[in-house]
Order: C-alpha cells, then structure tokens, then sequence
C-alpha cells in the first residue's frame, strides 16, 4: 500500500504535464523528432522482425541499424 500513493501520485502529474500547452508542445515535437526516425529505422532498416533471440542480441543489431541511418544522414549533410 505504500506504493499505491506514489504510483497513483506520478500517474496524476503525468496527466496534468500532458493536458497543458507546453506538454502537448513538447509532445507534438518528439513526434516530429524521435518517432518518426524511429519507424524509418524500423521500416526502412528492417528492424521492424529479427530472427536473433535474446535481449542482448536484438538491442545490438537495433543499435547498429539506428547507427547506419545516423552515418547516412551525416553523410549526407557532408557530400
């Protein structure tokens, strides 16, 4: 019981951080930003299905994945 009040405390915050302008600014800019790289990865990388097992294995072959597109779009801003 000593959890529930914290727990129930935070999911409150969070609703209120969310309800208010500069969340939903915020928010409307992780969309733009990070999710949408996110499904390029996966789409485009095909990141989306793997055959490894294994957390370890997968968030390797994910890193690699994300850190090719990071190398494409270096290259090309730079050429």
């Amino acid at each position: 019981m000593n959890q529930a009040k914290p727990l129930q405390q935070a999911v409150l915050n969070n609703r209120q951080r969310t309800s208010r302008a500069k969340g939903k600014d915020l928010q409307r800019q992780r969309s733009e930003k990070v999710e949408r790289s996110f499904a390029h990865v996966c789409e485009t990388g095909r990141a989306r299905r793997t055959w490894l097992r294994g957390i370890e294995k997968i968030n390797k072959r994910y890193q690699i994945v994300a850190a090719a597109r990071n190398l494409g779009l270096l290259m090309l801003k730079a050429f």
